[in-house]
């Protein structure tokens, strides 16, 4: 008889049921078999399926997105027991609570750290939990290390800080990047594109400088250019490989056609970069090493053409973007995140000892509609990006990178899974960072 009884408990345990229809997810019920036939095993017979369901709401030791069992006592792990514990302590008055889950802190000190620095991140103020913000000497003695004058940065780099501090110190200072893992190829992902059209155009630069480049011209350098990048890529499926390809074979005809007639800009440089180690494919005037703008900043890069103006010989830097030109084109350093165009001017004023009348953002395709962004390069301009760069080396040096993402900023955020998914949630209960608002704020 015993035996039976424990046998029935077993079975209701294994009766695992999900509801007759969540309604928001449109999910069936789909009762367990294994759960059905223990039941005809012990009683010898199958109940009717409506008393089936009844037996296993009443008897369920766990719940839909909390496993663990109502009763911490019917635990069959210390994981179980955690959880059960818990919830019971979510669920009791916030006065009777205190105090039931202190055994976490004392067991594992591990689990400790962890839960006090998840408190912390909640706080109205900001701490050490928040990201890269190490009050200590030693800390900021670490990071003098990676100051502007002290360490190389690109200028894509610098432009993660506007966003999220805390960005730019995984990118920047501790250079973590993300996994790379083979995806379903159903469209050109963007660095891929962006990559094949600025190695097309760098292939096509010497026939534009000596005299101009034809349709059949560019048409072949794209077909040399893709295969090259479809024997290293291997794409999985060529159907549509190639029809992106086509894509920007009608990108690159209508760039070509408007470098033609009227265009009063001759291109003197294509790729010419400073303080890379890659040397592959890039201006014979390229420096090896870093150029130091303003106050000692040191900057690396490499800026995809230098032109000439015909008649009164300006200068102009462009960059080439195969994305979507955004709605508001920047004045001056874009809020932080488009301080790209100075910094390449005055580089190219360093490296070329000529001065830079314009430097501009050109997007370069249909779905940039062929727009160009230029941001003249003035001293109100250059006062700007000293500013901007004063709040980013200030913000090193007094290790201050707090995760304090911008509006939007988490949304394709390589770095997600370090922070988690509400930062801007979590930030907004902090009081404000005024050099960081600073920064965003300015044109």
């Amino acid at each position: 008889m015993r035996l039976r009884i424990a046998a029935a408990a077993a079975a209701d345990r294994l009766i695992v049921s999900y509801p007759r229809m969540d309604v928001a997810q449109g999910r069936p019920r789909v009762p367990s078999f294994y759960a059905m036939e223990t039941v005809r095993a012990v009683e010898g017979a199958l109940p009717e399926l409506r008393q089936f369901e009844r037996r296993a709401e009443r008897g369920a030791m766990t719940r839909l997105g909390w496993p663990a069992p109502k009763d911490k006592a019917l635990s069959i792990d210390a994981f179980e027991f955690d959880l059960a514990s818990i919830h019971a302590a979510l669920s009791t008055p916030r006065g009777e609570a205190r105090g039931h889950g202190r055994y976490l802190m004392e067991l594992n000190r591990h689990a400790g750290r962890s839960l006090r620095q998840r408190r912390q991140r909640w706080e109205r103020r900001w701490s050490v939990s928040d990201g890269l913000m190490g009050q200590d000497e030693e800390s900021r003695a670490i990071l003098a290390r990676f100051g502007l004058q002290v360490r190389a940065y690109s200028p894509s780099t610098l432009q993660h800080f506007a966003a999220c501090p805390y960005r730019f110190a995984l990118h920047g200072i501790q250079q973590l990047r993300p996994r790379e893992s083979p995806v379903p190829l159903d469209e050109m992902d963007p660095l891929t594109r962006g990559a094949l059209f600025h190695t097309v155009l760098f292939r096509l630069f010497p026939l534009l400088r000596d005299g101009g480049a034809s349709i059949a011209d560019a048409d072949r350098i794209l077909d040399e250019t893709a295969a090259q990048y479809e024997d290293d890529l291997a794409p999985a499926i060529p159907r549509v490989w190639r029809g992106e390809v086509e894509d920007l074979r009608a990108d690159l005809h209508g760039w070509l056609r408007r470098q033609g007639a009227g265009n009063a800009w001759e291109p003197i440089h294509a790729e010419l970069a400073f303080g890379l180690r890659d040397r592959s494919e890039r201006d014979p005037s390229s420096a090896a090493e870093p150029v130091a703008l303003l106050d000692g900043v040191l900057l690396k890069g490499s800026m995809d053409w230098v032109e000439r103006h015909k008649h009164s010989g300006d200068l102009r830097v462009t960059d080439h973007k195969t994305g979507r030109a955004p709605g508001k084109v920047p004045l001056r350093v874009g809020g932080g995140a488009a301080l790209q165009p100075l910094l390449y001017a005055l580089a190219c004023q360093s490296l070329l000892g000529q001065p830079v009348k314009f430097s501009r953002l050109y997007y370069a395709t249909q779905r940039g509609g062929f727009t160009s962004a230029d941001i003249p390069v003035t001293e109100e301009a250059s006062e700007a990006l000293a500013e901007a760069l004063r709040i980013i080396g200030d913000s090193i040096r007094r290790s201050l990178l707090p995760a304090a993402p911008q509006t939007g900023a988490c949304q394709y955020c390589d770095y997600r899974m370090v922070c988690g998914p509400r930062e801007e949630e979590r930030t907004r209960r902090k009081p404000p960072l005024p050099e960081l608002d600073r920064l965003r704020a300015m044109l």
